[in-house]
């Protein structure tokens, strides 16, 4: 799926004990993951755990120009992202709940030339 990965995790207070979320980007990349997670799973449920496996694509710098792109070793967390398709699948209803991914395998790296930033995700049911 297409888009900029977004994080999930980081709160803001508001005031009277309340908090939202920092990342004003958040719901709209958690809408799209929805959505597309929608449209792959065709089925109920999956039962049981599961294995998650992401790669989130970023956006190239653009000083790289036609160069390969270095590690992506910068904000935001590799596990802050994965928590927001977590989330993001169990409202698609492509499991209960994220609590039953007992394995994930995630993977953050800036596009190639060309490559436009986003997210490959697979799921499987872990035996």
């Amino acid at each position: 799926m297409e888009g900029t990965p977004r994080p999930q995790g980081s709160k803001r207070p508001v005031g009277r004990g309340r908090s939202i979320e920092a990342s004003k980007y958040l719901p709209g990349w958690r809408k799209a993951v929805t959505a597309a997670a929608r449209a792959a799973h065709d089925g109920p449920p999956l039962d049981g755990p599961v294995t998650v496996t992401a790669v989130f694509v970023f956006p190239r710098a653009k000083a790289l120009k036609d160069k390969p792109a270095p590690p992506h070793t910068s904000a935001p967390d590799a596990d802050k992202t994965a928590r927001a398709v977590g989330d993001a699948l169990t409202a698609a209803e492509v499991f209960h709940d994220d609590a039953q991914i007992n394995t994930w395998h995630i993977h953050k790296r800036r596009a190639e030339p060309g490559e436009t930033p986003g997210a490959h995700i697979t799921i499987e049911r872990t035996i």
